[in-house]
């Protein structure tokens, strides 16, 4: 007897992000033109793209990933009898789990998994979900995620390095209680350490920003607005740090003379004094910019949301019970058609039988004499 196979299906909905065609329009409080929106030259940020949603949960990485974080290796149902290999089970598997795109009636992304195990099915769809989401994480895939994890990154570099450089000035203080640096030198110290954090800040978001333009995969064009806030923004950048680069100099040389009249241990005490006013400017700098990055964070649409959670059908999905009864009927009748007219066929030819052997009793036989 067949086994009864079980569907389970989950649906996404990939939020699109407004064009900016369209929020001009709305705010000018007039209606958006009848126009087809893929022929619309694309001015804000570009949308997020199902067919890259889609290939990802296709893609044999997702697929393996789903496998190997169940432990479906060797389930019976993805396990091919004569072969061993994990490319026949990922194979199986794509042929047992199916991803749907959207379609003109439809606009959710769903995913669908016929097994006869209903409750691994279930757990297989969720799991393609969450891999979906942990893989667009890892990779950054939202802007505004990409620049809190960097920005939060450098605020931890930086407040071990603070930590660093307070201990060593705590220390030298303590061994050499008699050493101290005029109010002048002090106050310029704070200064230079203003122009450094701002210098070495400046610096970070260059690096940031051209990183962002390699990875990019767009092509730019005079059509993408996200495109040139990133170059006009890498601009601004170089000529902020060219503009503080040359204030910088000129303090730095008359700070430098400053400390020709110092003492060695002074000098010392000067050095440390102003890394733990850098290194304490640049935190506070990365701490605000820090609570921005996770406003903009916050504001920033999710690559997708779940509509529906994978469900269990309540029948299985086959063997379908009416379509057998309704096969098996047709089958039945069409059989007795073919035996009726078969059984009336033999006893016509029956009856030709028996009515040319009565005839043939009636024919006299030929003798000699005739």
């Amino acid at each position: 007897m067949t086994e009864p196979v079980y569907e389970a299906e989950a649906s996404i909905l990939i939020p699109q992000k407004e064009n900016n065609l369209t929020s001009l329009f709305n705010n000018l409080g007039l209606p958006t033109p009848d126009l087809p929106v893929t022929n619309l030259p694309s001015f804000g940020k570009t949308t997020n793209n199902i067919a890259d949603f889609t290939s990802i949960l296709r893609s044999h990485k997702l697929v393996s990933t789903v496998i190997k974080s169940l432990h479906i290796e060797n389930h019976k149902e993805l396990k091919e009898e004569d072969s061993d290999t994990f490319q026949a089970v990922i194979e199986k598997f794509e042929k047992k789990v199916k991803v749907i795109p959207p379609s003109g009636k439809d606009s959710t992304l769903r995913i669908r998994a016929r097994l006869k195990d209903g409750q691994l099915a279930v757990k297989i769809v969720n799991k393609c979900f969450y891999e979906l989401r942990k893989y667009l994480e890892n990779t950054n895939y939202l802007s505004a995620t990409r620049n809190r994890k960097f920005i939060e990154s450098q605020l931890n570099r930086i407040s071990t390095e603070l930590k660093v450089t307070e201990v060593n000035l705590l220390q030298f203080k303590k061994t050499n209680q008699t050493v101290s640096l005029p109010e002048e030198i002090n106050e310029y110290i704070k200064y230079i350490s203003d122009l450094e954090a701002q210098q070495l800040k400046s610096k970070i978001e260059l690096s940031e920003i051209s990183a962002r333009i390699k990875v990019t995969s767009e092509k730019a064009s005079g059509f993408n607005q996200e495109w040139q806030n990133v170059l006009k923004e890498m601009e601004i950048n170089q000529a902020g740090l060219k503009t503080r680069g040359s204030i910088q100099e000129a303090a730095k040389t008359k700070y430098f003379n400053m400390l020709n009249s110092l003492p060695g241990k002074a000098l010392i005490l000067a050095r440390l004094e102003r890394e733990v006013k850098v290194k304490n400017a640049l935190y506070l700098l990365f701490t605000q910019q820090f609570e921005m990055a996770r406003l903009e964070e916050a504001r920033e649409l999710e690559p997708f949301r779940v509509l529906d959670q994978a469900y269990l059908s309540d029948k299985p999905v086959f063997p379908k019970k009416t379509i057998i009864i309704a096969v098996a009927f047709l089958i039945s009748l069409l059989g007795s058609v073919l035996l009726s007219f078969f059984i009336e066929y033999w006893r016509n030819l029956k009856q030709k039988h028996i009515f040319f052997t009565k005839v043939s009793d009636f024919v006299p036989e030929k003798t000699d004499w005739d």
